[in-house]
């Protein structure tokens, strides 16, 4: 009994593994591009192991980074850790980030974080051609998170973010919150097929971009031409993110799917795996929306410490370089 239970359970991870290959293209219904939005630059991924995985990290949230995905996530860390982070983006642009996870009494967390994204070296030009002042953008996001766990398996967490925005002569600022949701069954809570079946089901879900909006007033801008400007209120469109996780085959493997839905740009779907070779090494690959990617992490131990290498090759539409992602961390 045990073993046709076991051959059943790898004949439905395997069943799930293809049919979440057959709908990627399918269920990446009006993934639209969401660029034009307030706020879009937060929509994409800070940690190289969530990019490999396609963004499917809404059940995972595991590390510093984690808090980007599911702010009820840093709740499960067990030990600190601080990470650094670089994207590597085509037509000069910036982006990178930096956060430190302090854990608490190993049942709840806090995480101090920074994203910058900008580009420069982008002039104005006047009806003749001629070159005026750089009106370069510049984008920080500074935020606290708090998560706790409140039973065994199941945890809650918020994001509190301060993000300001300038761009020529204009700024702009707002303060909002992100909540979270996570459920995490051990391999005794749950377990499909034995060992090498179905273990470690999480469950994540979130709602992001709650009060975010600018207060714009370009009056500043406007002046220095002889024109008037105006002031106006821009809403970030809300966010919602529901991810599910799964270990298989002794936990060398791990599954990933996430399904994304942004109040203005529609539906996206997000799916990963990660397989683990060697405990020191992971392989990992994904898709997001109709985007590939891939990467891997090293782990090496560093006196009492250990050191976390991730990298992540995400390819984009045609007409912009494909992107490198890597981070460095110390878990400690």
């Amino acid at each position: 009994m045990k073993n046709t239970l076991g051959k059943t359970c790898r004949i439905g991870v395997a069943a799930v593994v293809l049919a979440l290959a057959c709908g990627m293209s399918a269920i990446s219904v009006s993934a639209a591009d969401d660029g034009g939005y307030a706020g879009a630059f937060l929509r994409l991924d800070i940690d190289p192991r969530a990019a490999a995985l396609g963004g499917a990290y809404t059940a995972l949230a595991e590390g510093p980074a984690g808090f980007h995905y599911n702010p009820a996530g840093p709740a499960w860390a067990r030990k600190r850790m601080v990470e650094a982070s670089y994207r590597k983006m085509s037509f000069d642009r910036r982006f990178g980030s930096a956060a430190l996870l302090w854990t608490l009494r190993n049942e709840a967390a806090v995480v101090g974080s920074w994203v910058h994204a900008g580009v420069s070296e982008v002039y104005e030009r006047d009806l003749e051609g001629a070159i005026g002042d750089d009106i370069g953008e510049s984008n920080n996001s500074i935020s606290f998170t708090f998560a706790k766990q409140f039973t065994p398996f199941f945890s809650l967490g918020i994001n509190l973010r301060y993000v300001q925005m300038n761009i020529a002569l204009i700024e702009a600022y707002t303060v909002g919150f992100d909540f979270g949701a996570l459920v995490a069954l051990s391999q005794k809570q749950f377990s499909l097929g034995g060992p090498k079946g179905l273990t470690d089901v999480r469950l994540g879900l979130v709602l992001e971009r709650i009060n975010y909006k600018y207060p714009w007033n370009t009056r500043d801008y406007w002046v220095t031409l002889n024109e008037t400007g105006q002031s106006f209120e821009e809403r970030w469109p809300l966010n919602f993110r529901g991810g599910v996780s799964a270990s298989v085959y002794e936990r060398h493997v791990i599954l990933a799917a996430d399904v994304e839905i942004n109040e203005e740009s529609g539906a996206q779907f997000h799916a990963g795996a990660e397989v683990l070779p060697l405990k020191s090494l992971a392989l990992r690959g994904g898709i997001n929306g109709s985007h590939p990617a891939a990467g891997l992490g090293l782990l090496v131990p560093w006196n009492r410490n250990t050191l976390i290498v991730n990298y992540a090759f995400a390819m984009t539409d045609d007409i912009i370089d494909n992107e490198h992602l890597i981070s460095i961390g110390v878990r400690f």
